[in-house]
Parts: C-alpha cells; structure tokens; sequence
C-alpha cells in the first residue's frame, strides 16, 4: 500500500515589506490531520484583535518561522498568555535578541538616552546575559550582572585613586 501524504497551505499577512508569505505544510497522515493543523493556525492568526496589526505581524512571524524550521505549532493558550503579557512568542529568544527588540523600540528618547542605553546593554547586559534564553531568565543571573559591574567600578576607583606618576600594584 502507498504511503498518502496531505498537505496544508494558508495565506499569511504580508511581510512588514509587503512581500507575501503563505504558511504550508505537508506530510499529514489524513486530511482531518491536515484540517485539524488549519484550524490551530487560524486560532493562532484570531489571538490579536482585528485592530492589531502589530499583533497579526507577531503572530504570522511565529507561525512562518514554525513552518520554515519544521518545527510543531505552539500550543494555543501559551501563546495568547505570552501575547496578551506582551512576552516574546518564541520561547528559544536569547536575552541578547530580545534586547535588540527592545532598544529598536526607544523611539521617543533624546539621542543621548539612547545611546547610553545602547552603552549598558553592549557592555553590560549582553555580555553577562546575551546567550541565555529569556524564558530561562532569573533573578540570580541579574545578580550575578550587578555583582559584575560593582566589582568593575571598584576595580576603577582603586585605579583612579593612584596618583599618575607611579602606577598601580599588579592585580
């Protein structure tokens, strides 16, 4: 006996380019199989109110990067938690990711601000926290950052302290 495979294919909302993008998949069992992965991705794709663009951007990104990578449709209910809490939709988004989201959404800062922003994330936050997942984030790991940065500014204050013609002892 052959081996049948279904297929499921769904038009997405445009890229934020406006090059169009369809979510497909295929290799279902049976086409209630591939019926029952429609119906998730329009839940999905219903989670933001109609009024949301930004909101179906989110969402349709998550769903085109699930179908490009292979991976299985999140569940419902934890994708509109982490939506409705304004949480990042990919659970394997690195501190580091999310940081860039963020500093990319300062639009109404003095360009000082911002640039002393972008200063403590590079030298500060990425460095101690950039590859940890940010669902694995605690509050142990912010410690571990402050603890960090108290031990530079000490190390900098001893060193300012010496006077400029001799140097410092060796650490």
């Amino acid at each position: 006996m052959g081996r049948f495979s279904c297929s499921v294919a769904d038009e997405l909302p445009a890229r934020q380019d406006g090059t169009r993008r369809e979510y497909r998949r295929s290799g279902f069992p049976t086409a209630t199989k591939a019926s029952e992965e429609l119906d998730k991705v329009r839940a999905l794709l219903a989670i933001p109110d109609e009024d949301d663009p930004a909101g179906l951007m989110l969402i349709s990104d998550l769903l085109e990067t699930c179908a490009r990578s292979k991976e299985p449709l999140p569940d419902y209910d934890e994708t509109r938690r982490r939506f409705n809490t304004g949480q990042t939709l990919n659970a394997k988004t690195t501190v580091a990711e999310w940081l860039d989201l963020w500093l990319a959404g300062r639009k109404r800062l003095r360009p000082t601000g911002l640039k002393r922003y972008e200063l403590d994330v590079r030298v500060h936050l990425k460095p101690h926290l950039g590859e940890l997942r940010l669902d694995k984030l605690r509050v142990h790991h912010l410690d571990k950052v402050f603890d960090a940065i108290n031990e530079a500014n000490i190390e900098i204050s001893e060193q300012n302290a010496w006077p400029a013609t001799s140097s410092p002892p060796p650490p």
